[in-house]
């Protein structure tokens, strides 16, 4: 039997304050958002555009190494009071365990349409380097589109 999203991942499902007030997210985010400022003076802008209440989705550039995109979601989270879902690829057990915590999911396509229903941000960054590459050096006129039915993640 298939679960259903709620039931498969019930953590991703709580609340933006459930998961925002456990010791871990507090203690995860403000490191990001510590290191992030410190090492790299990295600032978001236009966080007010995102709602504070209705479900959207967030849609990043996918780099190398993946973490511009998880220090602008903290620091979202923080600007605006809410846990963005981050749609990921999960590669194993432990970090699906540690990244369901976070508000982490994996990228599939049922979910991020069950998580935006329940009215939560939906974080994703379609493609992969060779989809950035392409992108950046075509001005844009190869841009990824995400294929949710021919992949497990995003």
């Amino acid at each position: 039997k298939t679960l259903a999203p709620r039931e498969r991942y019930p953590l991703l499902f709580q609340t933006d304050k459930e998961i925002g007030s456990t010791w871990y997210y507090r203690f995860c985010s403000s490191l990001m958002m510590s290191f992030g400022r410190i090492v790299h003076g990295f600032t978001v802008e236009g966080a007010e555009h995102i709602p504070k209440s209705d479900p959207a989705l967030i849609i990043g550039v996918h780099s190398t190494h993946n973490l511009d995109f998880m220090l602008g979601l903290s620091f979202v989270a923080r600007a605006q009071g809410r846990v963005v879902r981050a749609m990921l690829h999960m590669t194993s057990s432990f970090a699906a365990f540690l990244t369901n915590r976070f508000g982490g999911a994996p990228g599939d396509r049922n979910l991020a349409l069950e998580l935006l229903k329940a009215g939560n941000l939906v974080g994703i960054i379609p493609g992969g380097l060779e989809e950035t590459y392409f992108h950046l050096t075509a001005n844009g006129a190869d841009a990824y589109t995400p294929l949710w039915e021919t992949k497990n993640g995003v």
